[in-house]
């Protein structure tokens, strides 16, 4: 599977299951000593994107935080519902 991390925003909409780098800004702040996964919604409105998690939670993504995610693009939306990761 092929992966992608990002140095800035993407230049088009994505939407796709993400893996927060463990010891990175993005885990310390939310205490994920693991790799966390989540997913990265970008719509190409402005900014960085946000990251979302299965319980609701989210976060807006900077220029500081966009290379702490490897993003996981090859999942598309359908795929992502089949797996059952967020509920």
């Amino acid at each position: 599977m092929k992966t992608l991390v990002l140095k800035s925003a993407p230049q088009a909409k994505l939407f796709c299951v993400a893996l927060i780098k463990p010891r990175s800004e993005l885990a310390q702040q939310w205490r994920a000593n693991l790799p966390a996964y989540c997913i990265y919604d970008f719509d190409a409105c402005g900014g960085f994107g946000q990251i979302r998690f299965g319980d609701g939670s989210w976060q807006d993504i900077t220029s500081n935080t966009i290379s702490d995610l490897i993003l996981l693009p090859e999942l598309n939306e359908e795929q992502m519902d089949h797996l059952g990761l967020f509920v």
